[in-house]
């Protein structure tokens, strides 16, 4: 039995026959914390087990109020089951004693009520020596998890250069939360949307759908850091909690451990033993290494040496600490993604296969983290058009953390669409954003998905609203030029082409040339794209040239982007570019060696 029953026990049997407030039982069974009420029931139906009275003749619950023990210790009687002299310490994660053993050691009670309160209390030593499983975690609204956004932190360091010092703190706080099935922790863009914006704790609770808001502020001087930070109920603007951390720079990692654990608390968050030993393990305890990551981050913007040097900077981190998961999978999905560092094919496909290698060993030595799971289901079937194995990932990624996590929502809405069911897809699109409205990649995504269906309506809507999100969303500024020209409004999409960024710039004006007749300036597009982006990205090459009605060059270059495991092969499906080859006989043939189905084009 757990250290919180067996003192619920003794406060019952001190007051025996009298109703003690839930209250009291709180304070003796958990002195000095702050938890739930269904914690209490959890301990009271422990305490029955062991008593042998499930239908709560003998410790009654006193509705609305407390509970009450009616019946005490009729007699005891010795025998070889009888506990020791001498209680052992209590061992939360000991197993079950063999069954009918408890029962063996608790006294037969009787009431109406007779005996003394000695034997009452030797009952307690023996519901000490007890051991039962620790019961399940669970949170503070009646099994419904805690939402919470963790806010970019503020930072107050005198030369204000640490702001991605302090980004890299909110993350990690933001990671760790992400990792507790009781805790729905809306994801970093969502969140970190707000920074710089003047809006009150409640408006942001409204916008992103969450019970909780965290904010922070870091200062770094020297060889101190001072971080303050405060947890905000949504609901009615009031501070639920706040602490203020001054310690050296080489104790930030225990900081940061005792700053996720007090987080945890004062949300009234019950841990299971395994969860308490997750949370300790800090993705490193070099201070270079962590370093090297936050530049990593910092480096990441939106031009084309940034996966050069985030790379580098990745590279470093993991050489000086080999055990770094969380910079592995940064790394992992920088080498996967779209291969801007890349010089030629062979090394983006290298890149490719690292990605994959990197993940398989994460997920190896970290086999109960929900989030490289994933990651690798997303690269199976984006790059090797390996189906059943994602669904397989998907399915064990869900089983360590929940459904409705961004992670499992937005990689399970990439493969459904990838396989031709584009509803599915934007089902799970919706519910992303029923969860988190400031959802972006869930509106872009979702708008692509209309486009292709041709509801261009609502391919407008959504696409609007991830760019009030995210202005800077090339993917949406690009797929809403798609909207436009297939709607046959191609000045109009001419700006959203240029309001796009590298490779899909050049694609989107590529198509727009020709469409308004230009045929020299399409072409001037399209050579652009395939000297800086053919050698990595042939997929869009091969969406000019069947929007220009020139199939065998579009198929020349579908069969590179298949060599290559270009990431845009899993849109074959669906994309609307490619309308004119679907009824070509190599398509068909793509499809087989991809093992997809053929779906027919919604949208023609």
């Amino acid at each position: 039995m757990d250290r919180s029953s067996v003192d619920l026990l003794r406060c019952l049997l001190t007051n025996a026959g009298e109703t003690v407030s839930k209250e009291a039982l709180l304070r003796a069974g958990w002195p000095g914390r702050v938890v739930t009420e269904n914690s209490l029931a959890k301990a009271i139906g422990r305490l029955r087990q062991v008593l042998d009275d499930p239908d709560g003749e003998l410790l009654r619950v006193v509705h609305g109020y407390g509970y009450r023990l009616v019946a005490s210790v009729e007699n005891i009687a010795t025998s070889a089951a009888d506990p020791p002299t001498e209680t052992p310490p209590i061992v939360e994660s000991a197993p079950l004693l063999p069954a009918g053993a408890a029962k063996s050691l608790v006294p037969r009670l009787r009431w109406p009520m007779v005996g003394s309160l000695a034997v009452l209390l030797a009952l307690a030593a023996v519901a000490t020596w007890i051991v039962l499983p620790v019961p399940a975690a669970h949170t503070q609204l009646g099994g419904k998890p805690v939402s919470i956004a963790v806010l970019p932190f503020v930072d107050l360091s005198p030369e204000h250069n640490q702001q991605h010092f302090a980004d890299g703190l909110a993350e990690q706080l933001l990671d760790d939360l992400a990792q507790i099935p009781q805790l729905k922790a809306v994801a970093r863009t969502s969140s970190f949307a707000f920074r710089n914006q003047v809006a009150d704790v409640l408006a942001i609770g409204k916008k992103l759908n969450v019970d909780t808001v965290l904010e922070g502020s870091v200062r770094k001087s020297d060889d101190r850091i001072r971080v303050t930070v405060q947890l905000i109920d949504t609901t009615d603007g009031y501070h639920l909690w706040s602490r203020t951390y001054d310690r050296p720079i080489a104790e930030l990692f225990a900081m940061q451990d005792e700053l996720t654990r007090a987080i945890v608390s004062a949300l009234r968050i019950e841990l299971l033993p395994e969860q308490r030993r997750n949370l300790s393990q800090r993705g490193t305890s070099d201070a270079q290494a962590y370093h090297e990551y936050l530049l990593a981050h910092e480096v990441f913007k939106d031009d084309e040496t940034a996966n050069r040097r985030s790379i580098a900077h990745l590279e470093h981190a993991v050489a000086i600490d080999p055990h770094y998961v969380n910079a592995w999978l940064m790394l992992a999905d920088l080498l996967s993604y779209s291969g801007l560092y890349a010089d030629s094919a062979e090394e983006a496909l290298a890149g490719k296969r690292r990605a994959m290698e990197i993940l398989d060993q994460v997920i190896a030595e970290s086999p109960d983290r929900a989030d490289p799971y994933f990651l690798r289901a997303e690269r199976k079937y984006a790059h090797w058009w390996d189906w059943a194995g994602a669904r397989v990932d998907l399915e064990l990624g869900k089983a360590r953390s929940s459904a409705d996590t961004d992670m499992y929502l937005r990689a399970r809405c990439r493969l459904e669409a990838a396989l031709g069911d584009l509803p599915a897809a934007i089902a799970l699109a919706q519910r992303a954003t029923q969860l988190d409205p400031e959802s972006g990649w869930a509106w872009t995504v979702m708008g692509y998905h209309y486009v292709a269906l041709g509801d261009f309506d609502r391919a407008r809507d959504a696409l609007t609203q991830a760019i009030r999100i995210q202005p800077l969303d090339e993917h949406a500024h690009y797929y809403l030029g798609l909207a436009d020209l297939l709607q046959g409004r191609t000045e109009t999409a001419i700006p959203h082409f240029d309001d796009s960024a590298h490779v899909l710039r050049l694609t989107g004006l590529a198509l727009a040339r020709h469409t308004l007749g230009d045929a020299a300036a399409s072409e001037r597009e399209l050579q652009l794209l395939i000297q800086r982006y053919g050698h990595i990205l042939p997929y869009q090459a091969a969406e000019v040239y069947a929007w220009r009605g020139e199939k065998d060059q579009a198929f020349a270059w579908l069969d590179r982007a298949y060599a290559l495991h270009d990431a845009s092969f899993m849109y074959l499906e669906f994309d609307p570019l490619l309308a004119n080859l679907r009824s070509d006989r190599r398509f068909a043939s793509l499809l087989t060696k991809l093992n997809l189905p053929l779906v027919a084009d919604a949208a023609h």
